[in-house]
């Protein structure tokens, strides 16, 4: 993990799910107050998840039905990312294989997300998918689609701490039934995420402090492009992360 320079931070990008809450109802201890000190030092604060289940605009009423104080243009998601990716690839005509909620947010960007003739096929999670999805996208699925995916995590939490199947359970299907390993992951550990993060807000990549509970894609992501970080990680005496986010004011106010 890279050491911290909090005397250039000018941004801290907080992950969601098991940084700043917990399922869909629990907020993390002293979440609000964290942000609150973060913002009055460093200036910028943002949320980045790889929830692609939702709309941006759903993830920022989550946030503030947990009584999270946030601007809806602090929060990307994966469904924001999957938007902005094809649209600057002009990519207007694809299939998507995800939630409604996900072809909702492509359509208010001008994105067919169930084209007869697509030129992608977009793969979000769904917590209810089932083989049938497969089969129709086969259906206009030709070999000169890009496969373009939210994310390929292995499981999510849910409520309650159970673990359910991540997108990536959906991705691995459809990569075999289609026999192809190619594929744009655009959420983390991809780098687009923070790097959205860096270009909207002008800040290179060392003035971002990636916090996220999950080393393989909060973590990585951050230390690819060169950002800092700091790992949410129970019970852990190891330098640079801390227990909870409720400890992470505590520790920043030392340094």
């Amino acid at each position: 993990m890279n050491n911290l320079n909090t005397d250039i931070l000018k941004c801290v990008a907080f992950d969601l799910d098991g940084t700043i809450y917990f399922g869909s109802r629990q907020l993390a201890p002293r979440a609000q107050e964290v942000i609150d000190y973060v913002r009055q030092k460093y200036g910028r604060v943002c949320f980045v998840t790889n929830n692609s289940a939702l709309t941006r605009y759903q993830v920022f009423q989550r946030l503030c039905q947990l009584g999270v104080s946030v601007k809806e243009e602090e929060v990307l998601n994966s469904s924001y990312l999957i938007s902005r990716y094809l649209v600057s690839n002009k990519l207007k005509n694809v299939w998507c294989i995800g939630t409604a909620n996900l072809c909702q947010e492509l359509k208010v960007n001008g994105i067919d997300p169930k084209s007869t003739n697509p030129d992608a096929i977009v793969i979000g999670y769904d917590y209810n998918f089932a083989l049938p999805y497969i089969e129709e996208a086969l259906k206009v699925y030709t070999p000169k689609c890009q496969i373009i995916v939210a994310n390929t995590e292995r499981v999510y939490p849910r409520d309650n701490g159970i673990l359910t199947p991540g997108t990536g359970a959906i991705v691995a299907a459809f990569l075999h039934t289609v026999n192809r390993t190619d594929s744009v992951v655009l959420g983390k550990p991809n780098i687009l995420m923070i790097d959205t993060v860096a270009k909207l807000y002008n800040l290179s990549a060392e003035e971002i402090l990636m916090v996220g509970d999950t080393y393989e894609s909060d973590i990585q992501m951050a230390e690819t492009y060169g950002s800092q970080s700091m790992l949410i990680r129970n019970g852990s005496a190891e330098e640079y992360s801390c227990n909870s986010v409720s400890a992470l004011q505590d520790l920043l106010s030392v340094l």
